[in-house]
């Protein structure tokens, strides 16, 4: 855990999710007041800081204490939790939405990560994902050329571990007896959202799921 958290603790900036990302996650949670959430990998709780504002009760959690120590000054409750290693069962099947945004691809391992996940849920709790979608038309081109490289930020960031689509999520929910309720994608800016929607997989820039037991 020290050399994990030591890596998102030094990488440095502060975490602000994207105006586009924060859109479409508060389209898909509706009306929040007075709704409990459960923020994994909360980083310094800005997305949280927004949830609280419009009257929800935000818990954070996530893997860097000094990420954690500026989130407890904006969410209701924060502390530092190691998603894969320590034990998701003191979390209360209370929460009415659990979001984990741009977290999945970090994980070593996400099917565990879904599985855990579940077992913390109501009938009644909806998980928000978001994860980048690996194959979208840009990348797919890049790759036929042979452009393949890391970077510090940004789609092909250094600390995604797995890469996913639009429909291997949707495939790695349903093996666990999940199902994607509804899907709230970023289009890539070049393509019309109509044309977009036509295939997810090849014009999602970022995979955006509300998913039920």
């Amino acid at each position: 855990m020290t050399l994990i958290s030591d890596y998102y603790t030094n990488k440095g900036g502060d975490y602000k999710p994207s105006n586009a990302r924060v859109k479409r996650i508060l389209d898909l949670l509706g009306d929040v007041k007075g709704k409990k959430i459960l923020d994994i990998g909360c980083s310094q709780g800005v997305f949280g800081k927004i949830l609280k504002d419009r009257g929800a009760i935000v818990v954070g959690c996530d893997i860097s204490a000094k990420h954690i120590e500026v989130a407890q000054n904006v969410l209701d409750k924060a502390f530092v939790f190691d998603i894969e290693n320590d034990d998701i069962s003191i979390f209360d099947k209370d929460f009415d939405f659990i979001i984990a945004s741009e977290l999945i691809e970090h994980l070593f391992l996400p099917k565990k990560f879904l599985s855990n996940t579940k077992s913390i849920m109501s009938d009644n709790t909806k998980l928000i994902i978001t994860t980048p979608n690996f194959l979208m038309w840009s990348n797919r081109i890049k790759m036929l050329f042979g452009k393949f490289e890391y970077t510090k930020t940004g789609f092909m960031d250094e600390g995604h571990i797995h890469f996913f689509t639009h429909n291997s999520l949707k495939k790695a929910v349903k093996k666990i007896d999940m199902r994607v309720e509804a899907v709230n994608n970023i289009i890539h800016p070049k393509i019309p959202s109509l044309i977009g929607k036509l295939n997810y997989n090849l014009f999602s820039f970022q995979v955006i799921f509300k998913i039920s037991k």
